[in-house]
């Protein structure tokens, strides 16, 4: 959808600057909406939101190409890192986990059952992987998720962080210290919900969250296992129509 010259400029000087405006609005006039049901409201919003797909607008910026074009195909952090270094890399990360803590900072103020601020924050993610802007594609939803348990609970987070980065660091493959952190991420958050320190309703997201993260991994997973997956330092090569 946002293909063209045109459509790309007007998504990105437009439409999302608009969409924060909004979200600014809703946040601290929520009355200005009074005669629509503020939860739909803030869904929209927020899958919208999820949908910004940063690594396709700043690949496009730096380079004039479409990401999905090369290495993987996906518009997320990993495909970034393999595709324009870690500098690059860390700012489309940077940019997608904030989609996650600002729907968690967002549904906060505004929403005070616990069930739908699970579905709110799950949005973003939703967005995140299926982009009505890029056709429902997009990228793993790692980043999102990762940028809302860093506030949600940041002890399972880290948890995460610590698995994915020796991982990462031995294997040289991103997909796995990405899948075994989501795995360490999801069992830590029930043991600390079990010892007291969350409620149930953030290991059920985290739960929900890291199904819909290992589905959009499972064409790496064949990969790792018949030991065709890049690895870190591997070109990322141009993808070709089959």
């Amino acid at each position: 959808m946002i293909d063209s010259k045109k459509t790309f400029s007007i998504f990105l000087y437009i439409f999302i600057p608009v969409l924060f405006a909004s979200l600014f609005l809703t946040v601290y006039y929520g009355e200005l909406f009074a005669s629509i049901p503020l939860y739909a409201v803030i869904g929209l919003q927020l899958y919208l939101l999820g949908s910004v797909p940063w690594g396709y607008i700043v690949y496009r910026i730096r380079t004039g190409r479409d990401i999905r074009e090369y290495g993987s195909g996906k518009i997320g952090t990993s495909n970034m890192f393999r595709t324009s270094g870690k500098y690059i890399g860390f700012s489309v990360l940077i940019l997608d986990c904030l989609k996650g803590g600002i729907a968690v900072l967002v549904t906060s103020n505004l929403i005070y059952n616990n069930w739908i601020m699970v579905l709110m924050w799950l949005l973003v993610v939703v967005g995140h992987n299926w982009s009505v802007f890029l056709g429902f594609k997009g990228g793993r939803g790692i980043a999102p998720a990762l940028g809302s348990l860093l506030i949600l609970t940041p002890v399972s987070a880290a948890l995460a962080l610590l698995v994915f980065l020796p991982v990462t660091f031995i294997s040289k493959y991103l997909s796995l210290g990405s899948i075994l952190g989501v795995v360490m991420a999801v069992a830590s958050a029930w043991i600390l919900t079990a010892l007291g320190w969350y409620p149930p309703t953030i290991s059920i997201y985290a739960t929900i969250v890291g199904i819909m993260i290992l589905f959009q991994h499972r064409d790496n997973m064949l990969r790792i296992i018949t030991r065709t997956e890049r690895k870190i330092g591997q070109p990322a090569e141009k993808l070709t129509s089959e």
